[in-house]
């Protein structure tokens, strides 16, 4: 049997009970010594595996803070944290902790555990500049595992987030591991967009509009799964709005600078999603978007009625680049360059355009715009699908 420890939790700041939310979250193992001829079981007990997370956040920016979520990152670890991992039954009762584990090709793992934070009917939690709500704690639980270089990530509620890093600690079975996290004044000038989920990449490319820099970054912290269901995002500061959604955004997703989205985990365009995305540039200062993650575009599957679309294009008459910096699994439609303005377009990593066999759907990529655009492969096309 596997230990089995979720990624992802949700705390409701308005109830007291500071692990509520980690009821049926946690994993627990026993032994029991078999009487009676092996019909009759005795002296059953269980003993905790998880370690529980705890965060202390204090606030002394001199403001109320809306937050909305806690991230736990381990930049020093190459797998990140156990979300599943098998039990050695031999071992219980005379080793503890990671001793039991065993690591094989089933083991499951997250670059991330996150806490979403609501309050007050909202989904996020106000962390005010003074009072009893100057500092809130925020708990999550884990399987026991060795950090290496542990940061944890603050997220606010218009999708940025400030870093902080912290000591090393072992988190061990059965036991509560603390953190006190203060946010200062200083901490908010030097805030990063990291994202997690669709509505996290969504509020980072709007505030990519919105910034004064010539260039800015988008870091990811694991796969991302865009949804098309996920709400718009609209700039306070500018007419920026971002979606998934083209009855919402028929326009699609546009970008005036210089863009770049890294960092850990796939891009991964799901059936029914159009991906549209609009560089806003001139002849003589066009933008690049450059994708340095692997992108995975769907088809429709068992249960979508559409294949997922990949489109990068620009406005009428504009002008702009994009590099796609990794591999790119094509089991839906590409679209590149098909519009009326003038591209560059690099690809770095091997582009696999597949078959589905048992669907017998076929990936299609469609290559076009005016004659001044350009398209580099720098690697390999694998073509099993349908290129036009």
């Amino acid at each position: 049997l596997p230990a089995i420890s979720p990624a992802s939790f949700t705390q409701d700041m308005d109830n007291k009970n500071l692990a509520a939310h980690l009821n049926g979250k946690t994993f627990a193992y026993g032994t029991t010594k078999i009487e009676k001829g092996g019909t009759m079981a005795e002296g059953f007990g269980t003993q905790n595996l998880s370690s529980i997370i705890a965060f202390n956040l204090v606030n002394e920016t001199e403001a109320e803070r809306w937050i909305s979520k806690v991230i736990l990152y381990d930049e020093g670890s190459e797998n990140g944290f156990y979300t599943k991992v098998g039990l050695d039954a031999t071992k219980i009762g005379t080793a503890t902790g990671k001793d039991l584990y065993v690591v094989d090709e089933n083991t499951e793992y997250s670059p991330t555990l996150l806490v979403n934070l609501k309050g007050s009917k909202k989904d996020y939690m106000a962390l005010t500049k003074d009072g009893d709500r100057k500092s809130k704690i925020v708990t999550l639980a884990a399987l026991p595992t060795t950090l290496v270089k542990p940061v944890v990530y603050i997220m606010f509620a218009d999708g940025l987030s400030v870093k902080k890093e912290l000591a090393v600690k072992p988190l061990n079975p059965g036991e509560v591991t603390g953190y006190t996290v203060t946010l200062t004044k200083a901490d908010l000038e030097k805030k990063v967009a990291v994202v997690v989920d669709t509505k996290s990449f969504l509020q980072a490319w709007v505030k990519a509009w919105d910034s004064t820099e010539k260039s800015y970054t988008i870091e990811t912290l694991g796969d991302i799964t865009l949804d098309k269901t996920v709400d718009q995002v609209s700039s306070k500061i500018s007419k920026a709005k971002a979606s998934f959604d083209l009855t919402v955004q028929a326009n699609g997703m546009l970008f005036n600078k210089d863009l770049t989205i890294e960092g850990d985990g796939k891009l991964i365009l799901p059936a029914d999603l159009t991906w549209l995305v609009k560089a806003s540039g001139t002849k003589d200062a066009y933008p690049t978007l450059t994708i340095n993650n692997p992108i995975v575009i769907e088809n429709e599957g068992c249960c979508g009625n559409a294949p997922a679309r990949l489109m990068l294009r620009n406005k009428e008459g504009g002008y702009g680049a994009y590099v796609l910096g990794n591999t790119i699994e094509n089991n839906g439609e590409m679209y590149i360059g098909t519009d009326n303005g003038v591209g560059v377009y690099t690809f770095k990593g091997n582009i696999n355009n597949n078959y589905d066999a048992d669907l017998e759907k076929a990936g299609v990529i469609n290559f076009g715009g005016k004659n001044l655009s350009t398209v580099t492969v720098e690697k390999t096309i694998k073509n099993a699908g349908i290129i036009n």
